[in-house]
């Protein structure tokens, strides 16, 4: 079988993460079912993917690289942080400029990394699949505080506050960071993604005057 150049790009992305066909064929197959089946078939029967059964949706579930074979339990994490991947990616106006899954920095560990571009303006996010347990504000709580006494230590990593995507249905405990500093920057995206394009009216917010770029001077 000759390797194409899509083939490569869907290895590269399954080193990082598991994803099943149908996200598989969102992001690379511009969403035909049909094709993407096809040749993920293909990739499986040369040994250049590996794949299972996902108990939640009984899609395959397919990964590439030395891993072994994952829990079911963590599995289904992983397929929401791609699925969420995949959903942002499909929004209009927003283009992925590059990502990290599994991100962490300092206190912060999210799911996803993302720097975006919207209308013109660049923007980081992160984004937290809470597949079986609560959202913990408190973190970025502390995270907003140290950002305040010491940005430049974050300007690598983020040239303002990040906005942060939690994807769950459980209720999301208060920020104790007063004036919505934070609270502002949190957007509380349904697992079903029905909401999904909240994400949109978010970002749209900061060219509104509805939410402040930077973090303010002391």
């Amino acid at each position: 079988m000759r390797e194409t150049k899509r083939d490569m790009e869907i290895k590269e992305f399954l080193s990082k993460s598991y994803a099943t066909t149908s996200v598989l064929c969102d992001l690379f197959f511009n969403g035909s079912l049909r094709a993407g089946q096809s040749r993920l078939q293909k990739l499986y029967e040369n040994d250049y993917l590996m794949r299972k059964r996902a108990f939640v949706s009984q899609e395959f579930a397919y990964w590439s690289g030395s891993r072994r074979n994952i829990k079911s339990s963590h599995l289904a994490h992983r397929l929401m942080i791609t699925e969420t991947f995949s959903k942002i990616k499909q929004l209009e106006g927003i283009d992925i400029l590059n990502y990290d899954f599994e991100f962490s920095f300092h206190e912060i560990v999210a799911d996803i990394r993302m720097e975006v571009m919207y209308c013109g303006k660049k923007f980081v996010l992160l984004v937290e699949c809470e597949y079986s347990k609560y959202f913990d504000t408190t973190k970025y709580d502390n995270f907003y505080n140290k950002y305040v006494e010491n940005p430049s230590e974050y300007y690598p990593y983020f040239m303002r506050y990040p906005s942060i995507i939690a994807v769950t249905d459980r209720t999301i405990p208060p920020s104790k960071v007063p004036d919505n500093r934070v609270s502002n920057r949190i957007v509380n995206v349904h697992e079903n993604y029905d909401n999904i394009n909240d994400i949109r009216q978010h970002l749209s917010g900061f060219f509104k005057n509805q939410l402040s770029v930077s973090v303010p001077k002391k």
